[in-house]
C-alpha cells in the first residue's frame, strides 16, 4: 500500500508496519531499519511508534515528479538543478496512483541519461545505511 500515513490513524499504521515486519520475518528476509513515509507525511506519533521498532525515518530533498509522468529529459534536468552534496533523490520503481498507466514510466530512461551525468559532476553514490 502506498497511503499517506497521516491518512490512516494511528492503530492503522501500527498494523500496517507491524504486518509488514512479520511478512518480512515469514519469508525469511531481513527487516530494514530505514523508512520513508509515502508522500513524505506522517504524524509525530505515528514517527514516535516507527523510531520505537528501530526504523530511522529518513526523507529525500531531490524530487523530480516521476510519478507524474514527466518526460525523461524533464525527470533528468530537475534532478540536475535540484541535486546538492548529500541530497537523496526520490524516485519510484512503480508509479504509486497510476494503477490504471495514465502516465508513461519514464524513470529508467530518466536514469540512463541523469547517472552518468551526476558521476561525471563528481557525485557519488552510497547505500545511506553505510553512511
Amino acid at each position: 500500500e502506498h497511503i499517506t500515513p497521516l491518512l490512516m490513524g494511528l492503530k492503522h499504521f501500527k498494523d500496517h508496519l507491524l504486518d509488514f515486519e512479520m511478512l518480512m520475518k515469514r519469508y525469511g528476509f531481513p527487516i530494514p531499519r530505514l523508512y520513508r513515509p509515502p508522500n513524505g507525511i506522517m504524524a509525530r506519533s505515528q514517527l514516535r511508534f516507527t523510531q520505537s521498532l528501530g526504523y530511522s525515518v529518513v526523507m529525500g530533498d531531490v524530487y523530480p515528479r516521476d510519478a507524474q509522468g514527466a518526460d525523461a529529459s524533464v525527470l533528468c534536468s530537475r534532478v540536475l538543478n535540484d541535486i546538492r552534496p548529500g541530497s537523496i533523490i526520490i524516485l519510484h520503481a512503480g508509479i504509486p496512483g497510476n494503477q490504471r498507466r495514465i502516465y508513461p514510466y519514464n524513470t529508467p530512461e530518466a536514469l540512463d541519461l541523469m547517472l552518468p551525468q551526476l558521476l561525471d559532476t563528481g557525485y557519488k553514490f552510497v547505500d545511506i545505511e553505510n553512511i
